[in-house]
C-alpha cells in the first residue's frame, strides 16, 4: 500500500514576515549608518579635509579688500576670475600671506581638494588664507576662521 502524502504547506506569513522585517531593519540601519557617516566626512572634508569648514564663519562671505583691511593691509590682487580672486598683503617679517575668495562654497572646497601641497590653511567663508603656521595663527585672530592642514587630507 502506498501512502499518501500530503502537499507541503506554504510558509505562514509571520514565518515570511519576520525575517524580512529584520532584513528591512538592519537595512535601514546600514543605510542611516552610511548617511551619518557620510555627513560626518562631508562636514570634514572640503569638504572635508579636517577642517570644520571648510566650517564657514557667520555671515557673507568677505572679500579680498575686506579682508585686507581687518588685516591692516592694501592687497596687491593678482587674479580676478569668474569663480575666485587672488591677491596678496605683505607681512611684517617681509613675506607674504595670500587671499583667494571664491563666488561658491563648491568652487571653494574643489580648490581645497586641488589644493594638497599647500600645507596649512587658514579657511573661512568663501574664503582661504596661505601663510606661515605663525601668520596664520595671527590672522586667526583677526578674521575668524579655521586652520586647517591640507597636507594630510586627500
Amino acid at each position: 500500500m502506498s501512502e499518501i502524502r500530503q502537499p507541503a504547506r506554504p510558509p505562514t506569513t509571520s514565518a515570511i514576515t519576520i525575517p524580512r522585517l529584520v532584513a528591512v531593519v538592519v537595512l535601514l540601519f546600514g543605510v542611516t549608518v552610511l548617511a551619518v557617516r557620510c555627513v560626518a566626512v562631508a562636514s570634514q572634508s572640503a569638504g572635508g579635509h579636517g577642517h570644520s569648514g571648510t566650517t564657514a564663519t557667520p555671515g557673507p562671505p568677505l572679500t579680498i579688500e575686506q579682508l585686507a583691511a581687518k588685516t591692516g593691509c592694501t592687497p596687491k590682487i593678482q587674479t580676478k576670475a569668474a569663480d575666485l580672486r587672488q591677491g596678496y598683503c605683505p607681512t611684517p617679517s617681509g613675506g607674504r600671506f595670500f587671499m583667494t575668495t571664491f563666488t561658491t562654497t563648491q568652487g571653494q572646497q574643489q580648490w581645497l581638494e586641488i589644493a594638497q601641497d599647500y600645507g596649512k590653511l587658514l579657511v573661512g567663508n568663501r574664503w582661504v588664507i596661505g601663510a606661515s603656521p605663525q601668520v596664520l595663527e595671527q590672522l586667526q585672530v583677526k578674521l575668524g576662521g579655521e586652520i586647517y592642514d591640507n597636507a594630510h587630507h586627500g
